[in-house]
């Protein structure tokens, strides 16, 4: 049988790092400064401050 939803534990929160562009002229040194956080989580997301993600759907752009 499935456990109930009382069983479930939610994942951490995943790490969100928001570089300049001065911190992220080096990519992999970037990386290997905060490996040792995103490493606690599994994850991480690395986004520009500031940037919109946008898609297309069905020819019309949205953002997410």
């Amino acid at each position: 049988s499935l456990p109930g939803p009382e069983a479930f534990v939610p994942p951490p929160e995943c790490p969100v790092f928001e570089p300049s562009w001065e911190e992220f002229s080096d990519p992999l040194g970037f990386i290997g400064r905060i490996r040792p956080l995103a490493e606690k989580t599994g994850i991480c997301k690395i986004s520009k401050a500031g940037w919109v993600h946008t898609r297309k759907k069905g020819g019309k752009q949205e953002e997410d």
